[in-house]
């Protein structure tokens, strides 16, 4: 129970800081594919803490500085699931009505 309640409170820190700094302009970028064991080494995290997740923070580059990939990539239309994909009542897998 302790692990899930750090990465929740891990979750509401990221969110946190994610809506903080894009209200002054800032962004953010969250990354959970990140090398537990590498972020250990190099910024010497205690062997009673775990690396979860990481966190890009800093102002966006011109788009005209991006070579073409990826300045399509940034700039295309992002697809998301839709809220009845994911937000479910009573038991996994049965839609909510709230999202219907």
């Amino acid at each position: 129970m302790a692990r899930l309640q750090e990465r929740v409170g891990v979750g509401l820190a990221s969110g946190n800081i994610s809506l903080e700094a894009t209200a002054r302009g800032i962004a953010v970028h969250q990354m959970i594919g990140i090398l537990p064991d590498m972020a250990r080494e190099t910024f010497g995290i205690p062997d009673d803490h775990d690396a979860v997740t990481g966190l890009a923070i800093g102002y966006a580059a011109d788009l005209t500085s991006l070579d073409d990939s990826l300045r399509q990539r940034d700039t295309s239309p992002r697809q998301r699931k839709g809220l009845a994909d994911f937000v479910f009542t009573g038991s996994w897998g049965e839609r909510s009505p709230l999202v219907e």
